[in-house]
């Protein structure tokens, strides 16, 4: 109570009260996902100060004690609340409170999803809703990657408890964590989902056409990247020099790289292109080849005579050179030869062109692979040669490293064991004193050093080369001193 009081005798007088500040939730129970009825569940709840009662609610609903079912402790600013024995009629929302006006937050989605990561199609809009509440009223917070969501692209909408959120026009980019947090003042919580946003096939790679005729061609291709869906088949496309517009002729599996086109016109120009489909759609074509096939009157025996495919193929691994030597026998009339490898079932990828029958194949890391190859004269090629087994690269770097670690752990199995001598119930001399305390100093450092990896080649190896010099000098030394001691006995 202040009273004032002022010179005509007036007095006037005021009522200062100091309100403690209340405890406040500062985090709520998190969400938990029981993968077995039956186990037991813990809860917790911090507190901004030390607390004596926290009350507990199970959708919304206060609950109480109860034994072998609901254990409540506080201690301090943490209360926790245990779960025995959980069923399936014990999944809730779990809530805590400090008094009845005021409750955590809480988030959850408004529908089950088979799991939290999404996949979305680059291109559509997202969206997805949240149920939320808490009291008092809560704050909502939403980032992408950390980061706060593109306004020009992003919508939020709050009624009734729920959230609505659209993202429109979603990209690559998007994909990742997306995260809503929902607080007040009495704590926070939160629920993310991995955006994984797929898009179309990229374009197939060096279309080229071989092999025309009068009727046909072979069209030839380098697979394309899925970009997050795998690719189901690929289309071809076809067109003619009169008309532009672009016609669908045939389809191929997603590991076919090939496509024989046939019911051509003699002496007819077509355009070819290939697009590689997926989940998404289809995606954009590839370059386009030009074709004009052989005249009727031409040669056809000679126009459509295939080369043969090469013979006796071999491929050898030259450990001195690091290489693969690819060889085989000569295809007449082919101008030179294309080796294709392949890791996997027909995954085949072009490593080069030569004129010669052999070609050399060099590696960075070891690795097992096959080849083949293919004779060209033109813009004729043959079917591929037979593949060779797989072979498999060890990359000599690599097979030096292992050899030098192998031949360490030799080496330290062939260092012998450095002991201490036993204790003498004779008095030492100065030079046994002396010796042990060597000894133990080395047996010291060669057990630390031991314990180093033995990747670590050259240090390992100059180290262990020190403690074998050490070690010998130290003999060297003790035997010098102990023969000095028996001269000056037997001069005593």
């Amino acid at each position: 109570m202040y009273v004032v009081l002022l010179i005509s005798k007036v007095q006037s007088e005021a009522e200062l009260i100091v309100k403690e500040e209340l405890p406040h939730i500062k985090r709520g129970p998190q969400d938990q996902t029981v993968t077995e009825f039956g186990s037991t569940i813990v809860l917790k709840c911090e507190t901004t100060k030390p607390v004596k009662v926290v009350k507990w609610f199970k959708n919304r609903k206060e609950i109480w004690p109860r034994q072998e079912k609901f254990s409540m402790i506080v201690e301090e600013t943490v209360a926790t609340l245990t779960i025995m024995g959980f069923e399936l009629n014990d999944c809730a929302e779990y809530t805590a409170a400090l008094r009845e006006d005021e409750e955590t937050p809480i988030i959850k989605l408004s529908k089950n999803l088979p799991s939290n990561v999404l996949k979305l199609h680059c291109g559509t809009d997202f969206d997805i809703e949240f149920i939320y509440g808490g009291f008092p009223e809560v704050d909502i917070t939403i980032t992408l990657n950390d980061k706060p969501l593109n306004k020009m692209r992003s919508r939020m909408h709050t009624y009734d408890n729920k959230l609505s959120l659209r993202l429109r026009n979603v990209t690559e980019e998007d994909s990742g964590i997306l995260k809503v947090v929902v607080k007040n003042e009495i704590g926070s919580v939160s629920e993310e989902i991995q955006l994984d946003v797929i898009s179309v096939p990229s374009k197939p790679n060096h279309l080229t056409a071989f092999n025309i005729t009068s009727r046909s061609v072979m069209l030839k291709w380098q697979k394309a990247k899925d970009n997050g869906s795998p690719i189901i088949n690929y289309i071809i496309e076809r067109r003619t020099e009169d008309i532009k517009r672009w016609r669908n002729i045939g389809k191929c599996e997603s590991e076919q790289y090939e496509f024989l086109v046939q019911d051509l016109y003699p002496s007819e120009s077509y355009s070819f292109r290939i697009v590689a489909v997926n989940e998404v759609g289809e995606g954009a074509p590839s370059n386009a080849v030009d074709v004009v096939t052989v005249s009727e009157n031409a040669d056809l025996e000679e126009a459509t005579k295939l080369l043969p495919a090469p013979n006796c193929l071999k491929a050898v691994f030259v450990e001195n050179k690091q290489i693969v030597l690819i060889t085989w026998e000569i295809v007449e009339e082919a101008e030179e030869y294309i080796v294709e490898r392949s890791k996997l079932e027909n995954d085949w990828s072009q490593i080069g062109i030569t004129a010669e029958t052999k070609f050399e194949d060099s590696f960075d890391k070891s690795s097992s692979y096959k080849y083949r190859v293919i004779a060209k004269k033109g813009d004729q090629l043959s079917n591929p040669s037979e593949e060779t087994e797989i072979l498999t690269v060890p990359v000599q770097k690599e097979k030096e490293a292992k050899q030098r670690i192998s031949e360490n752990i030799e080496m330290l199995k062939e260092i012998p064991e450095i002991t201490e001598t036993e204790q003498q119930t004779s008095e030492k001399s100065d030079g046994q004193v002396k010796q042990e305390k060597a000894v133990k100093k080395v047996s010291k450092k060669k057990e630390d050093k031991q314990k180093e990896e033995v990747g670590n080649d050259t240090v390992v190896i100059v180290e262990q080369l020190e403690e074998i010099k050490t070690k010998e000098k130290i003999e060297m030394e003790s035997m010098t001193e102990r023969k000095g001691h028996k001269r000056k006995r037997r001069r005593e």
